[in-house]
């Protein structure tokens, strides 16, 4: 799974639902979260190496 396909599973459950639904539904809830904490976690692993990269002067 990439970062844009929990994006966009994340929206897609959420779709069809108001705010009030979400609230009332803990599955949407634990899929939503579980979604998004899959996209910042793969940012991150993307990202480190990058933040630490030194670049000779």
């Amino acid at each position: 799974m990439d970062m844009l396909d929990s994006v966009h599973k994340a929206t897609t459950y959420l779709a069809d639902q108001s705010y009030s639904d979400f609230l009332a539904d803990m599955k949407t809830q634990d899929a939503v979260v579980r979604n998004l904490i899959w996209r910042f976690w793969a940012k991150q692993r993307i990202s480190y190496p990058i933040h630490h990269i030194k670049i000779p002067s």
